[in-house]
């Protein structure tokens, strides 16, 4: 596999080497003394990131730059990273922003990464969040107004036991302080890996927040982005989530560590008409340590404003961005569907938009169990798609509008594919298909729809018919052959730009024996395609771990 990375990223690096580099060696070194695996655990008392390295923090203040934000605007909200090994680009955020603002009170919702959280949404009771530069005022005449607000008030637990090792908040308390020093704090834990029902308490708390917050407040969400994936598949993930935040959809169906605080910053933005994304930079471990094969976390900054602006016209802030080493969005516009397609074999998975982490091993699902593996830790691998598409029962039709963007699968019987897409073209099929496809291929490339068609092969068939595939592309972006058996390699076929049809040996996912084969991921987007393929094999009749994707040395 090659990964391909545009032109920003390298500026990206480049701006890193001449203005940080130095910083980033400190920081990495100061790991082994003052990080969050050698913090103290002390009730009540939630230290900073890199404690008491005064000579550290005054360094990351001034060692780099503020990031260009949209001019003369405040935003309501905004989603930044708390992976410590972005502090440069965490600060250059902030400093942008205190040019823009001043907040009377600055709310924090992250994560509770570790499970401390009596309910589902935490906040503190005599605790003390220290910074830097002194300690940060906690707002408890707020903590009590949210806390007591009678849509919550059930599912609101105030404790002082768990902030002393909640980086999702502490590693933010020392820009907070430098940055607006006048504003008071409010932290937010939210409970991870929740049920449809308790995902429900987070839009209302957005609601609250929205009800209680002076007009000059600023809600920010502490996220993390895609976890334990390679470079490659990163960028399939972090194109689901871009889309995902830009359209304000269901976050669940993105690969991201606390779907539930994007709820809240997203409840809290449409209630205050704020709902017009920005992102303002993107970046992963990739842009730190350059390895196609090193283990990645990606992050993506975000502003969030009032939906009355025109921000290309009035404030002409994409005019300006590209001059910078940002990597912003190009277009507000987010258009595309990004999924995963498995090959021959029964798994009882049918087609997933999303795939639950089943943490402690008690999951009853045929598929859960026989994929657990190949999930990955924390089951990112197959929840980072808007559709994971293994087998599809005969005769269904799936249909799901995303990103402005609808999905359509439909899975038939070979009988019926030969059938229905039989060539009556015969010899002359291959002079006139050039023609008979740029239209299709023109519709597709300004359409807003992607369509799959499944194809269900009995067992010991073989031979595909490649001027009838071509046929079926004149109305499918993909067609997928597979057998539910396991016998038989599962096969997909898609037309490239060059007009030249392309074939993917999808090989068997679920079999007896040994197996071979690739999974296949595929982002539509407006303009074109992007695919990249997952090779494995296994001895044991089901995909292996999802480490085998990664060559050994």
């Amino acid at each position: 596999m090659i990964l391909e990375l545009d032109s920003t990223l390298f500026k990206f690096i480049k701006r890193f080497v001449g203005a940080g580099i130095i910083f980033f060696v400190f920081l990495l070194s100061a790991c082994s003394k003052n990080s969050a695996l050698h913090r103290e655990i002390t009730d009540g008392i939630a230290k900073y990131q890199y404690f008491e390295d005064a000579a550290m923090w005054n360094h990351i203040y001034h060692g780099t730059d503020a990031f260009f934000i949209p001019e003369a605007v405040e935003p309501k909200a905004i989603i930044i990273p708390h992976h410590d090994i972005t502090t440069g680009n965490q600060n250059s955020f902030y400093k942008a922003l205190s040019y823009k603002m001043q907040p009377s009170v600055i709310v924090v919702v992250a994560p509770d990464h570790f499970e401390m959280g009596q309910k589902l949404i935490t906040m503190p009771e005599n605790t003390t969040f220290m910074a830097p530069e002194g300690n940060m005022e906690v707002d408890a005449d707020l903590i009590s107004r949210i806390s007591g607000a009678d849509e919550i008030k059930d599912v609101v637990s105030l404790q002082s036991d768990l902030w002393f090792q909640e980086h999702g908040i502490f590693i933010h308390t020392p820009f907070l302080k430098h940055y607006f020093p006048q504003a008071k704090f409010v932290p937010i834990l939210a409970k991870m890996l929740t049920t449809d029902q308790e995902f429900e308490s987070f839009e209302k708390l957005g609601q609250v927040l929205a009800e209680v917050l002076p007009e000059d407040a600023l809600v920010v969400a502490s996220v993390d982005f895609s976890h334990y994936q390679i470079p490659l598949m990163t960028s399939f993930h972090d194109r689901v989530s871009q889309n995902t935040i830009q359209c304000m959809e269901d976050p669940r169906y993105a690969e991201i560590d606390s779907p539930e605080s994007i709820q809240v910053i997203f409840s809290y933005c449409k209630a205050k008409k704020a709902d017009k994304p920005v992102l303002i930079n993107r970046s992963s471990t990739y842009d730190y340590i350059p390895d196609e094969y090193v283990e990645s976390t990606s992050h993506q900054y975000w502003c969030f404003y009032d939906d009355s602006l025109d921000l290309l016209t009035e404030y002409d802030y994409f005019s300006k961005v590209p001059e910078t080493n940002q990597r912003y969005n190009e277009s507000i516009d987010a258009r595309n569907q990004t999924i995963l397609i498995g090959g021959s074999g029964k798994t009882e998975a049918g087609i997933r938009t999303t795939w639950k982490w089943d943490r402690y091993n008690t999951a009853t699902d045929p598929a859960d169990i026989l994929l657990r593996d190949v999930a990955g830790k924390e089951a990112r691998f197959l929840y980072g798609f808007d559709a994971v598409i293994m087998d599809p029962e005969v005769g269904t039709t799936y249909e799901r509008t995303l990103h402005n963007t609808t999905l359509t699968v439909d899975t038939i019987s070979m009988k019926d594919f030969q059938g229905k897409y039989k060539s009556i073209f015969a010899e002359a099929f291959d002079k006139t298909f050039g023609d008979m496809l740029l239209p299709v291929l023109k519709k597709f490339f300004t359409s807003r729809e992607v369509k799959v068609l499944e194809v269900v092969m009995s067992t010991g068939f073989t031979q595909i018919n490649k001027e009838t595939v071509k046929y079926a592309l004149t109305q499918y972006d993909v067609v997928v052959f597979r057998d539910n058996e396991g016998k038989v390699d599962g096969k997909a076929y898609m037309m490239g730009s060059d007009l030249i049809l392309k074939e993917y040996n999808l090989g068997i996912i679920h079999g007896e024996g040994k197996i071979k084969g690739s999974l296949l991921a595929i982002d539509f987007y407006k303009g074109g395609t992007t695919t990249a393929t997952f090779d494995y094999e296994s001895d044991t009749g089901v995909v292996p771990a999802i480490y085998q994707f990664i060559p050994e040395e």
